[in-house]
């Protein structure tokens, strides 16, 4: 068992728990590689007890949390996994928003640009293409965020999505954030214009119900102030 300080840059909704992601904290100013821990699932979520800080909170995006591990588990394109133990993390600290700009990523693209959903843009790929990568996770800075909300076809809830230009680029994906999703229901179907955003875009791993293909999601919405 060992234990690492990450700074929590996602806290998103997961097959019904929470997947949360981090870069590991050093010390102020100083940042490490990407961590997500993960359950002992064969999804990988978390339930909401297992990722609950001692007095029984969520981790909120900034917080620098105490998770303790079992140990790594790289798989695929996630080479960032890491296995819980089961203990209780710990809040230690909060960075401030204007630090976001000493931790962002600058990939040249997101993975590849080969292939979306109907509703989506450059929002997917093979599980094959996927497997390619060694990383699944990257912080990007966006100047204008359009985020849309409106019907989704095949439930009776609403579908949220981001579309945004990164390296010359467009892209549409869902947005899987929910606090951002909490905050985009109280301003209705349409499209809502956010500005100067810290994205956390994911890579799955394979839905097994859509060919296996792997998504690029928006996982956090990071602006000041929040959304």
């Amino acid at each position: 068992m060992y234990s690492k300080r990450i700074v929590c840059l996602a806290n998103s909704t997961k097959t019904g728990g929470r997947c949360i992601a981090g870069k590991e904290f050093k010390g102020r100013g100083k940042y490490g590689a990407w961590i997500r821990p993960i359950g002992g699932r064969e999804t990988d979520e978390l339930s909401i007890s297992e990722c609950a800080l001692e007095a029984g909170a969520q981790p909120k995006l900034l917080d620098v949390i105490e998770v303790p591990f079992q140990g790594a588990t790289p798989h695929n394109h996630q080479s960032e996994n890491h296995l819980i133990y089961l203990k209780p993390w710990r809040k230690v600290d909060k960075i401030a928003w204007s630090e976001l700009k000493n931790m962002t990523d600058q990939p040249a693209r997101l993975w590849n640009n080969h292939d979306h959903t109907r509703s989506g843009q450059f929002d997917c790929m093979n599980r094959e293409d996927a497997f390619s990568f060694s990383t699944s996770l990257a912080l990007i800075w966006v100047p204008r965020l359009a985020a849309e909300v409106s019907p989704d076809p095949r439930k009776t809830t609403k579908d949220y999505r981001g579309s945004f230009v990164y390296m010359g680029d467009t892209y549409k994906l869902k947005i899987t954030d929910p606090a951002a999703i909490e905050s985009l229901k109280g301003k209705g179907d349409g499209i809502h214009e956010v500005k100067d955003a810290f994205l956390t875009i994911s890579l799955t791993e394979p839905w097994k119900k859509d060919n296996n293909r792997c998504y690029k999601l928006i996982a956090a919405i990071i602006t000041n102030p929040p959304l």
